[in-house]
């Protein structure tokens, strides 16, 4: 996603009729904290206005709360932190230009190697033409002593082509490495470690793909913490970070390399289990449930315990021909079901 900041505030201004309202607030609370009114800024206090990252949200009125003036460093961080997408749009538009640079090096040499080469072998065809008169033993000297010239300099040039190339090739494998990193970065969720919405979104459709093709099942689980703002509301926001760090680190354990558990929102996941039927997927998701309410929540520091906490999950599985959205759809309703029905169960899509 190359979005910047000045296109993300246009966009949120447009996204809704309450928009002026939302600027409204914006910039009085920008005037209010005597911030600089920056598309960062701007960007990060109308997404706390409208209510569009549930975590900006608690951040930021854990902020408030621990009486944390807004100091240009500490809305730097925000942004930094919930706005990861400019950062990484911009990381990897800079490793694609250094690779076009890298690349256009190699073709710059490799077309001055040609030349050279056309250039050699013009001094070869003179010295055959010669060959071919009656010629002097002086003027046969002369000429076989420029080819030599012209030889000994080829080998030197292309010596330091190979080392041009040596160099190129390895800026190029580091460039990708980098890019590789920058691409993972993008695809893992900051706080959690395991994949975002827009991996768990890739990841989905590409498993949707191949379960078409294989005609093989696939399943999708919705799991949501029972009643996680209360939590956060009475143990503050580190502790629901702590939390939310335990659950991804179980998801990710209980799947290992089966599915792939992503952070789908807020205290929301979800996994997409490929060649998982409906029993087999929810049969998983149960013992996912039983696992985390048997865990208990401790603080680092004082070794505190806060008690357990307790999942809700909606279990689908894809039919065919469904949409990725009807299967995703049918996930959550399931998901609605189990945490109507009394929290802390697992609910299977009709």
């Amino acid at each position: 996603m190359t979005t910047n900041y000045n296109d993300w505030f246009r966009i949120l201004e447009n996204a809704e009729p309450r928009s002026a309202k939302l600027a409204d607030r914006t910039f009085e609370k920008l005037a209010k904290e005597r911030m600089t009114p920056t598309p960062e800024n701007y960007a990060l206090w109308y997404t706390y206005f409208a209510g569009y990252q549930p975590d900006l949200n608690r951040a930021i009125d854990q902020m408030e709360k621990n009486g944390q003036p807004f100091t240009p460093l500490r809305c730097e961080d925000l942004v930094k932190r919930f706005f990861r997408f400019d950062a990484e749009a911009h990381a990897v538009r800079s490793a694609g230009d250094k690779t076009q640079e890298a690349i256009a090096k190699v073709l710059k040499t490799i077309k001055t190697s040609l030349s050279d080469t056309g250039r050699y072998q013009g001094a070869v065809e003179n010295l055959q033409n010669t060959l071919e008169q009656p010629i002097s033993m002086d003027r046969l000297r002369t000429v076989v002593a420029s080819v030599v010239v012209e030889m000994r300099t080829m080998v030197t040039e292309q010596e330091q082509l190979r080392q041009q190339l040596d160099l190129a090739s390895g800026e190029l494998a580091s460039l990708r490495t980098n890019l590789d990193t920058v691409r993972r970065q993008a695809e893992t969720d900051a706080l959690t470690g395991i994949a975002n919405r827009r991996a768990f979104d890739q990841t989905l459709k590409q498993a949707v793909g191949a379960a078409v093709r294989g005609r093989t099942p696939l399943s999708v689980l919705l799991l949501d913490i029972d009643h996680f703002k209360k939590f956060n509301d009475s143990f503050g926001h580190s502790l629901g970070d702590q939390v939310l760090k335990v659950v991804a680190r179980l998801l990710a354990q209980s799947v290992e390399d089966r599915g792939t558990p992503a952070r789908y929102g807020g205290e929301e996941f979800a996994i997409v289990l490929p060649r998982f039927g409906l029993g087999e997927a929810k049969k998983l998701a149960e013992s996912i449930r039983v696992g985390i309410a048997s865990k208990q929540i401790a603080s680092r520091e004082g070794g505190q315990n806060y008690g357990s906490i307790t999942l809700s999950a909606g279990v689908a599985e894809y039919t065919a021909s469904e949409s990725i959205g009807s299967l995703i759809d049918r996930a959550d309703e399931a998901l609605y079901k189990a945490k109507s029905g009394g929290r802390n169960r697992v609910q299977a899509a009709e």
